[in-house]
């Protein structure tokens, strides 16, 4: 008795048709040719239609970001440049080469402002440190972090302007700072905190930090809270204490998060103060507080040297990439590193159990 032969439908979605064609024997299908006038793209079921255009297409989905960031970016770097080499003199714009980099950087004015960045960036270590031990105290205190959690973002909501007031008012040699002082016994310490141009720049560094160091604790809470508890419980069970373990197993896995916070503050120290030595000092007492984006501002808007201001800031730019260049590379060498040394830490285990079981065996 011969066996009966089976066609099973097949529906297709596709605006062309296909002929379905049973065999002679078994109950399998084959997709025979396509009807005449129907395109070829039809034939290709198995595999997503593949368009040569698609570079374009992606093209024209990036075009207006790539024109939102030049607008926004690469077209005010390139005016910035162009401007630098040339110098106004009324109507006209005469163009001078780089003479205008040779008298910022034979400026004294501008070298002290350089310095005053560059003595600035002590705030650096300084915000790391106390950012992760303020991190790793909202980490231990999970019950109650949400309260101190509040405190201690409270100066990064308040605005720079706000808490530069506030400061010059606490700083003053009459100021709030110096009648605590006096309440507590310690009048030997007071000082005229932003009048004495030896610790003036220091004042202006502890605002930076007391109030940029509050995106640190953000970053790594952030990141502690992503971090499993299971090495740290082990560690100590092992007899290792609280903030050994932290050391060395906490602190390993944050050195991504340590590094982007780092150059953060280094780009926020070196061309973001601005608006503290403005609204505290504006660059005083004599120019103790200088700062380069101070130096640009005033050249800028004060002396009406928009050439001199743009050479100015073309350097700093420079700088600025320049130091983010190198830390992206060290940072890029040190994960490396890691890498390796887990690598091998791993190996090293690894031959250690074997040697164990084999032993044992």
């Amino acid at each position: 008795m011969d066996t009966p032969i089976r066609v099973w439908p097949l529906i297709l979605r596709q605006k062309d048709r296909c002929r379905v064609v049973a065999r002679d024997q078994g109950s399998s299908l084959a997709l025979g040719q396509a009807v005449p006038g129907t395109s070829d793209a039809s034939r290709g079921l198995r595999s997503p239609r593949r368009g040569r255009g698609n570079g374009w297409y992606a093209l024209a989905f990036l075009l207006p970001s790539l024109v939102l960031v030049g607008l926004i970016f690469i077209y005010p770097v390139y005016s910035l440049i162009r401007m630098s080499l040339y110098q106004s003199l009324g109507s006209l714009s005469l163009y001078v080469g780089l003479d205008n980099y040779l008298v910022a950087l034979n400026d004294p004015l501008f070298l002290t402002s350089v310095r005053n960045n560059l003595v600035l960036m002590i705030c650096v270590p300084i915000m790391i440190a106390i950012a992760l031990a303020l991190a790793l105290l909202l980490f231990e205190q999970r019950k109650s972090a949400p309260i101190y959690r509040f405190f201690l973002f409270v100066p990064y909501i308040i605005s720079i302007t706000v808490s530069g007031i506030a400061f010059s008012a606490m700083l003053t040699k009459n100021g709030a700072l110096n009648q605590l002082l006096e309440a507590v016994g310690l009048g030997f310490l007071r000082q005229d905190w932003l009048g004495d141009p030896k610790i003036a720049l220091l004042s202006v560094g502890g605002v930076i930090i007391w109030r940029e160091a509050v995106l640190g604790i953000v970053l790594f809470s952030a990141r502690l809270l992503t971090l499993s508890t299971e090495p740290l419980e082990a560690a100590m069970v092992d007899g290792a204490t609280r903030w050994r373990a932290h050391w060395n197993i906490t602190l390993p896995q944050m050195r991504g998060i340590i590094g982007f916070y780092a150059i953060t503050s280094v780009i926020t120290v070196a061309v973001w103060t601005f608006s503290y030595v403005f609204v505290m000092t504006n660059g005083g007492p004599g120019n103790a507080t200088m700062t380069a984006d101070l130096y640009i501002y005033q050249n800028a808007f004060t002396v009406a040297q928009m050439n001199l201001a743009a050479a100015a800031a073309t350097i700093v730019l420079v700088a600025a990439i320049a130091v983010v260049a190198i830390a992206g590379l060290l940072g890029r060498a040190g994960s490396r590193q890691a890498g390796k040394s887990a690598t091998g830490s791993r190996r090293a285990g690894k031959s250690a159990s074997r040697q164990v079981g084999s032993r044992t065996s």
